[in-house]
């Protein structure tokens, strides 16, 4: 039987996270990178095959820095994934549905700072 210390367990938790939180950030750049082209409303029908093709792929293709976003965006881009992951692990949500559906508002209302989600969204 394979056994792991607590140690190496929240290694690997913490690898999954950062996997997650790098797979929202590339969500985020790509749906920028339609918002920039003015697609003013991308289709919902955009956003969840975007999100699928990101999100549930297991070893999607991320650059680290695409070539059309700018640092400054890239950074709140990161930050707002790791803000929208953390507030959904520290409320225990992890129905990839609502997680989903939150992104897409997100994405929808072009909120790119957590910061600037009202506050009834978050009670």
């Amino acid at each position: 039987m394979l056994k792991i210390t607590q140690e190496q367990y929240a290694h690997f938790n913490h690898l999954f996270e950062q996997r997650y939180i790098n797979k929202l950030t590339h969500f985020i750049n790509e749906v920028s990178y339609y918002h920039e082209a003015d697609a003013i409303n991308i289709l919902h029908s955009v956003l969840s095959a975007l999100s699928d093709k990101i999100l549930i792929n297991s070893l999607p293709n991320i650059s680290a820095a695409p070539s059309h976003i700018n640092e400054e965006a890239l950074i709140r881009h990161q930050n707002l994934a790791e803000a929208c992951f953390y507030f959904c692990q520290d409320n225990e949500i992890t129905d990839e549905r609502y997680i989903r559906g939150f992104r897409y508002l997100l994405m929808e209302r072009r909120i790119e700072q957590f910061q600037h989600i009202p506050s009834t969204w978050l009670t």
